[in-house]
């Protein structure tokens, strides 16, 4: 890959990013999962850590199921913000290449849908750390 195409990557995951941010329900969603994990773990018995597995295999298949939609979810959401938009026709006359575009959305959902195994981790790290 070309350095500006790299550099154009870049900025535009950047871009793509903050409109995502900017929408700010979905920046609660791995803040739900913390706590759902959290308190889902903190109700098992102190000192029963096949509790703890178990409970956390239930936990891991309900976020599965539900990471199925989140792909969609997202995908239908940073498109849809630009081809709602009054102005849809002038981004084909943007400097950045098409497939460098789709590529940086692509990369924006993929840094944001990373967020919910990381706080689910962060949940089962401290209820674990509290269990000893």
């Amino acid at each position: 890959m070309r350095p500006n195409a790299v550099r154009a990557f870049s900025l535009q995951t950047a871009l793509e990013w903050k409109l995502l941010a900017r929408m700010r329900w979905p920046l609660l969603l791995p803040l739900a999962a913390f706590a759902y994990v959290a308190f889902s773990l903190a109700a098992l018995p102190e000192g029963g850590s096949q509790d703890l597995y178990l409970q956390l295999l239930k936990l891991l298949s309900f976020f599965h199921t539900l990471s199925l939609g989140l792909p969609v979810l997202l995908g239908v959401l940073l498109a849809r913000r630009d081809i709602l938009h009054p102005a849809y026709e002038w981004l084909q006359a943007m400097p950045v290449s098409n497939p460098v575009f789709l590529l940086s959305k692509t990369a924006a959902g993929m840094l944001y849908a990373g967020l919910i195994p990381v706080a689910t981790a962060a949940a089962f790290i401290a209820v674990s750390l509290r269990q000893g």
